[in-house]
């Protein structure tokens, strides 16, 4: 190939790509380094800068890195997002400092373009963060929160953030106090936070209360319902785990997964009847849902209720009658009834 076209790079990037398959780094940065000297297109010499830095990097070779990634600087001069894409690229191959050098630089340029600013300051928090340097780090993000007004969808990475450098010194209280006083208005995201930081520390009355305010807010969230519900079976209020479950289902009442923990939770309590009659209800809902009958059969099966499982795996082979599985199912549940002959010929 090189003889057909000796001004052509194309050679040089496939032995580079050929050699680093090979782990040869020396060989793959001698190909790239020859392809970027042939090199006229603006992309591709980008592309291949960026994998020199990269493999610089890799070697622990900061010097060499920042001299490939300065040269691609060069190729696009001010470009911001560039800048960001180096600064990525550093902290990818775990160069945080000079990844946090980069990102100020950004933020530097930015100059009024509040976006890229928060976004940087963003990054700047997460480096510093792995960098062991919380105080820092928690300034980036709060210059960051004053930035964005309530409803950005920034806000809730920023205070998630927040969280963790105060749960990692020990002093969520400090901060919940904080949310508490600074917050005049809660909205849904204020109180499900809220709900789950009292449930963190301990303050298992008010995260219940909190938790019910973020349901009012947003009734249609299953995932606030459910940490309800295992707050209350940690503390053990059984009563209020059974209430809120249906609570759940009459919101979901398409989810079949909630009811069948429910009656799971029933047949523990000893109030089977309970449980198949909410089991019952669903096998005549959702007749036709095999995914939802094999749920339903294998409720049955745990709970020693053969004849209802048994008449389930049948209606799964009716629906679908060339499904394997559903074959097996149906021969283990008749062997396990004593009736061999019909399992044998399943």
């Amino acid at each position: 190939a090189r003889s057909i076209d000796p001004r052509s790079p194309l050679p040089d990037v496939a032995s580079a790509e050929m050699a680093r398959r090979r782990r040869d780094a020396a060989g793959a940065k001698a190909h790239y380094e020859s392809a970027l000297a042939l090199t006229r297109d603006k992309d591709s010499r980008e592309s291949i800068l960026k994998v020199l830095g990269g493999m610089a990097l890799d070697a622990n070779d900061l010097p060499g890195a920042s001299a490939y990634l300065g040269s691609l600087k060069r190729e696009r001069p001010g470009d911001s997002f560039l800048r960001a894409e180096i600064a990525r690229i550093y902290g990818r191959h775990g160069a945080l400092e000079a990844a946090l050098a980069e990102w100020r630089s950004v933020r530097k340029a930015a100059k009024g373009d509040t976006p890229q600013i928060v976004q940087a300051l963003k990054e700047e928090g997460a480096l510093l963060l792995k960098l062991d340097r919380d105080a820092e780090s928690e300034k980036a993000y709060r210059r960051a929160l004053s930035m964005v007004a309530a409803d950005n969808w920034n806000v809730r990475e920023i205070r998630e953030r927040l969280v963790e450098i105060h749960r990692r010194r020990d002093d969520l209280r400090s901060l919940l106090k904080e949310f508490e006083r600074s917050w005049k208005r809660k909205g849904y995201e204020e109180w499900k936070l809220l709900a789950r930081l009292y449930d963190e520390v301990g303050l298992e009355e008010k995260a219940i209360a909190a938790y019910r305010k973020a349901i009012k807010k947003r009734r249609k969230d299953s995932g606030v319902r459910l940490a309800l519900i295992r707050l209350f079976e940690r503390v053990g209020r059984i009563d209020d785990v059974v209430a809120e479950y249906k609570r759940l289902i009459a919101a979901f009442p398409d989810e079949p997964r909630h009811s069948i923990e429910l009656a799971d939770l029933l047949y523990r309590r000893q109030q089977p009847s309970r449980a198949m009659k909410l089991l019952d209800r669903m096998a005549r809902k959702h007749g036709r849902d095999p995914s939802v009958l094999t749920a339903l059969a294998d409720a049955y099966t745990r709970y020693g209720e053969n004849d209802r499982a048994l008449k389930t795996y049948e209606r799964l082979v009716r629906l679908e009658p060339g499904e394997e599985s559903h074959l097996i199912s149906l021969g283990e549940q008749q062997s396990l009834m004593g009736d061999d002959e019909k399992a044998n010929k399943t």
